[in-house]
């Protein structure tokens, strides 16, 4: 099945993305982190944006860090990481062994 031509945008920083974002704010443009959903979903014609703005490039969304007694996980983290990462096993056990679960 061939895809509907759409925009595809990957910015490298928040600014990148906010400008992108304002530029596209009424165009009904799709945030993509993973791809795997909305992938799914342009592929089954059940989502037909005229763009998609991937965050994979903004390295600041994947950070997965401890400071202090607090402990960050950034909206870029992936399953895998969380699954595999010792910070998370031996602070949230629970959290570790659902990622490794989807």
């Amino acid at each position: 099945m061939n895809l509907k031509s759409f925009y595809h945008y990957r910015p490298r920083s928040l600014d990148e993305l906010a400008e992108i974002m304002a530029a596209a704010a009424a165009g009904g443009f799709v945030l993509m982190g993973g791809g795997t959903d909305v992938l799914m979903k342009i592929k089954q014609r059940l989502l037909t944006p005229p763009g998609i703005i991937s965050l994979s490039g903004i390295r600041s969304l994947a950070k997965l860090e401890q400071q202090g007694d607090d402990i960050f996980i950034g909206a870029g983290v992936t399953l895998r990481r969380l699954e595999e990462s010792p910070l998370i096993k031996a602070n949230f056990p629970a959290l570790a062994q659902a990622a490794a679960a989807v």
